[in-house]
C-alpha cells in the first residue's frame, strides 16, 4: 500500500470518527478545569431566551442572588437585545467558551439534553448538578427512546443514553410525564413534580401578552389571534400542511362578524421553510422567529396544531384549541403517539373543511369541563408557582 494511499484512509479514519477523537482527549481536560459554586449555565442550543430556562432566569435574577448566569445558544436563534444584563449569553459555535463553562458550573440547566456538550468531550464531575426541566406537556407523540426511527443511529444512543445517565433533577409537570421521563427518556434520580416554569404565565393576566404581540407583529387592535403550530416531521417532507388559512379566515369572519387574522410559529427545524409555505396575505403573520412561543400562546385566542405539545399549555388558558392533522395515520406508523387523539380535550380535523366545521361547532361551554376531566387523568400539577420552586432548587443546591 502507497504512503498517499494510506495517509488517505488515515484521514479518512480521522473524518469519519471526529467525534469520538475529539471526545477521547477533551475529556481529561474537563477534570483539570475547577468548578465554580456560583457559576449557572443554561443550555438551549436551538432556541434563544424562551421555554422554561428563561422563566427559571427571570425567577433567579429576580431574586438578586450572588450568582453567574450564562446561556448557550446558537446563533441563528439567540438575540442578544432579549436577555437580560445579568445573563452573560455565548454562542455554542464557540466551542472552546462553552466546553470551559460546562466544565467549570455548579449547575447545568437545559430543556432538551447535554448530547451536544457530551460529544465535545465534557466529563459531568460529582459536584456538578445536572437539571433537566424536558419541553414539552402531556405531549402527545413520542420522544428519545420511544422513536425507533433514532434507536439505528450508534451515536445517538451512546451520548443520549450517557445523557439520561447524568440528569440529578428532572423536572414533571404531571404523573403522565413522569413516567415518560422513567420509561423513554431514562431519567433515575430526583424526577420532582414542580409544574413547568413556562406555564406560569397561563397564571397571570393575559391582556398584557396580547398588547405585546399585536404591536410586535402589527395586528390590529380589534383582530382576534390563532395562532397555528404545526410541528415538524423526521423526513422533513412539506405536502402535509395544505391549510386553507383564508377560507377559514373567511368563515370565522362571517359567523362572528370580527376581524381574525393567523399568526404562524413553524417549528426551529423549519425556519428556512416558513417564507414558502404560507400564502401571502396582511392576515397570514409569520411568527416562526418571534423568541417565546409562550407569550404567543398566552395572547392567542384560538391555537391550532397538528402534533406539537405547544397545545397540553395552551389548554390551561382554557381557551378554544384544536387538532389540525392531515397526515395522522401516516404520523402515528413512523413516529407513534402515547394516547390516541381523540383521548384529548381539542377535535380534530385533517382538511380544512373539517377544521372549519369543527371551529363553527365548538362547543365552548363544555370545553372547560373536558379540560379538567384530562388534566385530572394526567394526573397534572400546574399552579403558576414552579418557576419559584425550581429557584428554590438552585438556591439549595448552591448553599450546600
Amino acid at each position: 500500500m502507497s504512503i498517499k494511499y494510506g495517509l488517505l484512509r488515515f484521514f479518512r479514519f480521522l473524518k469519519a470518527n471526529e467525534t469520538q477523537i475529539l471526545t477521547m482527549f477533551l475529556q481529561p481536560v474537563s477534570f483539570l478545569i475547577p468548578v465554580k459554586k456560583n457559576r449557572i449555565v443554561f443550555c438551549n442550543f436551538m432556541n434563544g431566551y424562551t421555554c422554561n430556562l428563561k422563566y427559571i432566569a427571570k425567577e433567579l435574577i429576580k431574586r438578586d442572588k450572588n450568582t453567574e448566569i450564562y446561556w448557550i445558544s446558537g446563533a441563528a436563534a439567540a438575540k442578544p437585545e432579549e436577555f437580560p444584563p445579568k445573563i452573560r449569553l455565548v454562542d455554542f459555535s464557540n466551542k472552546k467558551e462553552v466546553f470551559r463553562l460546562a466544565s467549570s458550573a455548579r449547575i447545568l440547566i437545559t430543556n432538551s439534553c447535554l448530547t451536544r456538550l457530551f460529544m465535545l468531550g465534557f466529563v459531568k464531575k460529582p459536584e456538578q448538578i445536572y437539571i433537566n426541566t424536558w419541553h414539552g406537556s402531556f405531549g402527545i407523540k413520542k420522544v428519545s427512546f420511544g422513536i425507533e426511527l433514532y434507536k439505528d443511529d450508534p451515536q445517538w444512543l451512546r451520548f443520549n443514553l450517557k445523557d439520561s445517565a447524568a440528569v440529578d433533577y428532572a423536572v414533571s409537570n404531571s404523573d403522565f410525564e413522569t413516567e415518560i421521563y422513567k420509561n423513554e427518556r431514562f431519567f433515575r434520580k430526583n424526577i420532582v413534580l414542580f409544574g413547568h416554569p413556562r406555564n406560569d404565565i397561563f397564571f397571570t393576566e393575559d391582556a398584557q401578552y396580547k398588547e405585546k404581540i399585536k404591536k410586535a407583529l402589527k395586528i390590529p387592535e380589534n383582530t382576534r389571534i390563532i395562532l397555528y403550530v404545526p410541528s415538524f416531521r423526521d423526513d422533513i417532507r412539506t405536502n402535509c400542511f395544505g391549510l386553507d388559512y383564508l377560507r377559514v379566515i373567511e368563515a370565522l369572519e362571517k359567523a362572528h362578524n370580527r376581524d381574525y387574522c393567523f399568526v404562524v410559529r413553524f417549528h426551529p427545524h423549519m425556519i428556512s421553510m416558513s417564507s414558502a409555505l404560507l400564502p401571502e396575505s396582511p392576515k397570514i403573520i409569520d411568527a416562526t422567529l418571534y423568541p417565546d412561543i409562550q407569550e404567543l400562546l398566552a395572547g392567542a385566542d384560538i391555537a391550532i396544531t397538528d402534533y406539537s405539545s405547544c397545545i397540553f399549555d395552551f389548554m390551561l388558558s382554557k381557551k378554544p384549541a384544536f387538532f389540525y392533522a392531515e397526515d395522522v395515520e401516516k404520523y402515528n406508523q413512523e413516529r407513534g403517539f402515547y394516547f390516541p387523539m381523540k383521548e384529548a380535550p381539542f377535535p380534530l380535523a385533517t382538511t380544512t373543511d373539517g377544521l372549519i366545521k369543527a371551529m363553527l361547532e365548538f362547543n365552548n361551554e363544555e370545553y372547560p369541563a373536558k379540560i379538567d376531566e384530562f388534566l385530572k387523568r394526567q394526573g397534572a400539577f400546574e399552579d403558576g408557582h414552579a418557576s419559584e420552586r425550581v429557584a428554590d432548587l438552585v438556591e439549595e443546591i448552591l448553599e450546600k
